[in-house]
């Protein structure tokens, strides 16, 4: 009896341990999103370069196994889209061709984070009327990433993640 208590806990323990890995992974792809996407609102093309290079990264390293099925599925669903991406924006600091890829990352992301609600702050789902295209935020306040300067306040929340 003894010996399946400890097995038990065990068991119990290395799901905690997983699961905690899984949403450290999931925060820090965030924050590397957001990092790309602040760099295309001050207009810094490299810095979008850089950043979409270590949301990569983190992407490959999230720990598939200790999802849900359901959480497996929306992963398995929007990881090709978020890759594809992602790859597009880190192969140029070309600020005008990176925005064209954020939507598709956005969005992805977006379905993502919804799905496995990791995060401890809001996340704003932000849209841009004159593009027809999403981005995420974790502040209210819009700025917009795909028009920089020319319209940083265009733009509204469309939805949230609490």
């Amino acid at each position: 009896m003894k010996q399946l208590k400890l097995m038990s806990a065990m068991a119990s323990l290395l799901v905690t341990v997983t699961v905690s890995a899984q949403k450290a992974e999931l925060k820090d792809l965030t924050n590397d999103y957001y990092a790309v996407k602040n760099a295309m609102v001050a207009e810094d093309g490299a810095a979008a370069k850089e950043y979409a290079g270590k949301f990569l990264n983190i992407m490959q390293a999230v720990p598939v196994n200790s999802m849900s099925t359901a959480e497996r599925k929306v992963w398995k669903k929007h990881f090709p889209e978020m890759k594809t991406a992602g790859e597009a924006i880190s192969r140029t600091a070309d600020i005008s061709e990176q925005r064209e890829h954020l939507n598709a990352l956005s969005v992805a992301l977006f379905a993502v984070l919804k799905e496995f609600n990791v995060q401890d702050n809001p996340i704003y789902y932000q849209y841009c009327p004159m593009k027809k295209s999403y981005w995420l935020s974790k502040e209210k306040e819009i700025k917009n990433p795909y028009y920089g300067d020319k319209m940083l306040k265009c733009g509204s929340v469309k939805d949230m993640i609490k």
